[in-house]
């Protein structure tokens, strides 16, 4: 990783410029508050089994192309968070761009790699941007109910693209579940 010294990165320098004017109301279309954000029950259909489901509350997404957001205004990435009990997980999976994951409460391991043989724990305000196409699980494996903030890259739609493992889909049929 190549870090960049103060001097060698483009100074922050006051310009004179105009802003944009906007009424109380139309502010609020940009404004998502967490008490009023409803879980979306169709969120990433890849963890099918009820017992496993995530509890998705999407903040921000572009037309709510991920699903029902609060804001819903062009933006360049979407986010939720994720609520979940100890020990539930989508199963291994990929994306043709970033996903990054800010651990909120709790604890969450995100299994990585081909098989899921790696792990990055993740405790409070720790984050791991997983590259486009890494295999990855993120697992609450705290004690209690844990959240984790989710921003997915620049991709119109992150429902689309996902792959999982052959063994994922062969165990998908064996019980089976139409995904």
């Amino acid at each position: 990783m190549s870090t960049q010294s103060a001097a060698e990165r483009t100074p922050y320098k006051r310009r004179p410029g105009e802003g944009i004017e906007m009424a109380a109301e139309e502010v609020e279309n940009w404004v998502a508050r967490f008490d009023d954000l409803e879980p979306d029950p169709e969120a990433f259909r890849d963890a099918n089994n009820p017992d496993l489901r995530l509890g998705i509350r999407w903040v921000i997404s572009p037309d709510n192309m991920a699903g029902p957001a609060k804001v819903d205004t062009p933006h360049s990435f979407h986010l939720c968070y994720i609520q979940s009990e100890p020990g539930h997980h989508p199963v291994l999976h990929a994306h043709d761009y970033t996903e990054t994951f800010i651990c909120m409460r709790g604890q969450y391991t995100i299994h990585w790699g081909n098989a899921g043989e790696n792990k990055v724990v993740l405790n409070p305000y720790d984050t791991f941007s997983v590259p486009p196409r890494l295999m990855r699980s993120v697992e609450n494996t705290g004690t209690e109910v844990g959240m984790v903030m989710v921003i997915y890259g620049d991709h119109p739609d992150p429902n689309a693209g996902i792959v999982v493992p052959q063994s994922v889909i062969d165990a998908d049929k064996a019980a089976g579940r139409e995904i």
